[in-house]
């Protein structure tokens, strides 16, 4: 009686060993609940505009160049602290995750400046529009990114309300990506940190631990449960310095049956040292509005410089920061016509790949071409011959 007791007693024991974590009791079912919120945002509407403006103060003022994705130009300012005025409208198709931004920027004694990010599903694309006084500008007006994104960023931080707003939720684990935006968040990602108040609000406070592909980095996440899982502060962490990365403080306003964000202040340091503050408000919101495949497109015009980039998947023994790039001039028919010679991808031993490699895929669709239309006249010609009115 004793060793069947026993044994039943470690076949208990394996059987729950094994058991699969799902169907395990959630030791934190808040976690839980509150990605099931964040996914029901998500699906509540089929697409978003919001229209915001604020100011952002930046110091010791550094500015990547616009159309530059891998930031290999940088501008320092020789002002200690300069304020600029932003009018952003983001939209979103939530149901295909297509967006558009458009931001323009203005500082005193300097023109506005618009930078446009659009993605469309296939590429993304960011460009700006240009004083059409100023000429002889060499940079490019849109540059069209492919391949592999996820070097990229879909927006800047001080935008990310926007996207949360939604259900869409950057991490240390899943960033802004354009083409996988962060929707579906893990359980395992987060732990429960603790409670605390702030301006008045209860709130659940959960983190991000870093692992061994982010070392330095964590996020914290406050989280009013009562307002529909709304985010009330976002704070990204660089561990090895004593101010975040940046930090978002969000205010809500009740809304379309759940919490909706209404303004924020964005404050975002380097090294421990604040950089930029920005204060920015939702001007006007509108929800499952009407949208088109041309609103997440920019618009080719004649004389535009456009760069096509592309990047290269990681594993294939090329350097993912090193893409091919070719350069081209928008015609008056608006054809792209090529400028300059192109650039292949680079391996990850620093080897430049030869231009050749475009030459020939031209060559052989040249080729192809060519073979095409012969072989058309080939059979054009022998029903010509064919014709009985032709032997007549």
């Amino acid at each position: 009686m004793m060793c069947r007791t026993l044994l039943i007693i470690v076949v208990a024991a394996l059987l729950l060993e094994t058991m699969p974590a799902a169907v395990r009791a959630d030791p934190e079912p808040i976690i839980a609940d509150t990605l099931k919120i964040w996914k029901v945002r998500f699906e509540r509407f089929k697409s978003a505009r919001y229209k915001i403006s604020g100011t952002i103060e930046t110091k010791n003022n550094l500015e990547i160049s616009a159309t530059d994705p891998d930031a290999s130009r940088i501008v320092r300012d020789p002002s200690d602290s300069i304020k600029q005025n932003l009018q952003a409208t983001v939209t979103i198709d939530l149901e295909r995750k297509h967006f558009r931004i458009e931001e323009t920027t203005q500082s005193t004694n300097h023109s506005a400046i618009t930078k446009i990010t659009a993605y469309n599903g296939i590429s993304l694309q960011r460009g700006i529009v240009r004083d059409p006084k100023a000429n002889g500008s060499q940079e490019p007006d849109i540059n069209i990114i492919k391949g592999y994104l996820g070097n990229q960023q879909a927006a800047d931080a001080y935008l990310f309300p926007v996207f949360m707003a939604h259900g869409i939720v950057p991490t240390v684990f899943s960033h802004l990506r354009p083409d996988r935006l962060p929707i579906s968040n893990s359980p395992e990602d987060f732990t429960l940190s603790s409670k605390a108040s702030l301006s008045g609000r209860e709130c659940v406070l959960l983190r991000t631990n870093p692992t061994g592909s982010t070392p330095t980095l964590a996020d914290e996440f406050w989280i009013d449960s009562n307002r529909d899982c709304a985010i009330l502060r976002f704070v990204h962490w660089q561990l090895q310095t004593k101010n975040p990365f940046y930090r978002i403080d969000v205010e809500y306003a009740p809304g379309q049956g759940t919490w909706m964000p209404t303004k924020w202040i964005e404050t975002h340091s380097i090294g421990g040292k604040v950089m930029a503050i920005s204060h920015l408000n939702v001007d006007t919101m509108e929800l499952n509005i009407p949208i088109h495949d041309g609103d997440f497109t920019i618009a080719n015009q004649k004389g535009m410089r456009v760069n096509i980039i592309e990047f290269p998947e990681p594993g294939k023994g090329l350097d993912p920061y090193s893409p091919a790039r070719s350069s081209y001039l928008t015609s008056e028919s608006g054809r792209l016509e090529p400028i300059g010679e192109p650039t292949e991808f680079t391996t990850t031993d620093g080897v430049k790949l030869p231009p050749s490699k475009s030459s020939w895929r031209w060559m052989i669709g040249t080729g192809l071409v060519v073979a095409l239309i012969v072989i058309v006249l080939l059979i054009l010609g022998k029903r010509a011959n064919n014709n009985p009115l032709r032997r007549s």
